[in-house]
Parts: C-alpha cells; structure tokens; sequence
C-alpha cells in the first residue's frame, strides 16, 4: 500500500462503496476471494483483492492503482 500511496481509509471506501467486480477460487487453499474497485479518497481508482478469514473478518491481500487514460 504504501508503494502505492493508499492508505487504510482509501481501502475501507474501496470495500464499502465500490463493487465486487471478480470472485476468485484460490488454486491452493480454495477459498474464495474478490475483487473490489472503487475510488480512493481523493476519487482515484483503486483495486483491492480481499478474502474472509478463518475469524469471519476480512483480509486484504493486496492493493493496486488503476491505471488512467
């Protein structure tokens, strides 16, 4: 995240007010994550990839920029 300059509160508007866009079925574990895009704070587009962990919470596995054109 901080590769990418996203902070924790860009990812919580990514999860709460952008769409689950792909769910994926990891090849290992087999379980199922998504895809999320949103908008970060300052309106950038933003992709998270999460799952729902073994506690009933969600993880962030990873974070990335969209890009523009």
């Amino acid at each position: 995240m901080a590769e990418d300059d996203v902070l924790t509160e860009d990812v919580e508007n990514v999860i709460l007010t952008g769409g689950i866009v792909e769910r994926q079925i990891d090849r290992a574990t087999r379980e199922q994550k998504y895809v999320f895009l949103g908008r970060d704070l300052a309106g950038d587009p933003i992709g998270v990839v999460a799952k729902i962990g073994a506690v009933g919470k969600v993880v962030v596995l990873t974070v990335y920029r969209e890009e523009t054109s």
